[in-house]
C-alpha cells in the first residue's frame, strides 16, 4: 500500500482504491453511501472502487478504519 501524506496551503486531496472482494457487502454499501453524500468522486470496475476528492470534506480513513474495512485498500494517496 502507498500512503502519502503532506499539506498544502488552501488545497487538498485524498484517494483510495478498495480491493471490492475483501469488502462485504454492508462494508460497501456504507463507504459508497459516505462517499456520495460527502460528494466524493466515485468509479468502479469488477474488482475495485476508485475513491477521489478535491477537498478532503470528510475523515475516510478514519471511516474506512472504523467499518473494519482497512484489510480492502490495496492504494491509498493523501496530498
Amino acid at each position: 500500500m502507498r500512503v502519502r501524506t503532506g499539506f498544502v496551503s488552501n488545497s487538498s486531496s485524498s484517494s483510495f482504491v478498495l480491493n471490492t472482494c475483501a469488502l462485504t457487502v454492508q462494508q460497501y454499501r456504507q463507504i459508497k453511501h459516505l462517499a456520495e453524500a460527502e460528494n466524493w468522486n466515485i468509479s468502479e470496475t469488477e474488482t475495485e472502487l476508485r475513491l477521489w476528492t478535491i477537498m478532503d470534506n470528510c475523515e475516510m480513513a478514519k471511516f474506512i478504519r472504523d467499518i473494519g474495512a482497512d484489510g480492502a485498500v490495496t492504494e491509498r494517496d493523501t496530498e
